[in-house]
């Protein structure tokens, strides 16, 4: 019998697959194909909007691959890994926004299968950021090219929800909605 336990798991951890990114700085992550981003606005005076981005420079995916369909599937970023290019904005981000001291990780979680047969799919996930786990849907475009898959995708979520404190200051208000986009590939 305890074979057969063994077997078991030896035969799960064949088919739990992890990838792991490491990126050295926000350029890098920016030039990878497969990389997390997120993208949002900033308005200053309430005249001038820009946008503005950021990168996830260190991340993990584990996931679980049967036949066609991803059966599990776990994201989890560094927050403190997350670069937007800009020294204030990243230092507020890590402190009063993620408090990153305190929650070292955001994660997204897969709660059902996606299947692999289509060009076009929807997953369905906990996204969680500082200790909060939300439903978040992502938008997903299948590539499958030999034995791999590309995959890309987009989310939106809201500060608010996740009752992340306000990074605006007083000459710029920041958008309380933000974008998030990824592209990764899987065998």
């Amino acid at each position: 019998m305890k074979f057969f336990i063994f077997f078991y798991l030896f035969i799960q951890i064949l088919w739990a697959k992890e990838i792991n990114y490491h990126f050295v700085d926000y350029n890098e992550a920016k030039k990878s194909s497969n990389f997390l981003k997120f993208e949002s606005e900033s308005t200053k005076l309430g005249l001038v909007t820009t946008s503005f981005d950021g990168y996830a420079k260190k991340f993990k995916i584990i996931y679980e691959r049967k036949n066609n369909q991803i059966t599990k599937l776990q994201v989890i970023v560094d927050a403190n890994s997350l670069d937007t290019d800009n020294d204030s904005r990243n230092e507020k981000m890590f402190g009063k926004c993620l408090e990153s001291n305190k929650y070292h990780q955001i994660t997204y979680d897969l709660t059902k299968p996606i299947g692999l047969n289509k060009t076009e799919a929807q997953a369905e996930g906990l996204l969680k950021i500082r200790g909060k786990k939300l439903n978040t849907p992502l938008n997903l475009s299948i590539v499958k090219a030999q034995q791999k898959y590309t995959v890309s995708g987009s989310a939106k979520f809201s500060l608010t929800q996740f009752e992340i404190p306000d990074p605006s200051i007083s000459i710029a208000s920041v958008k309380d909605e933000f974008d998030l986009f990824f592209k990764i590939e899987l065998e």
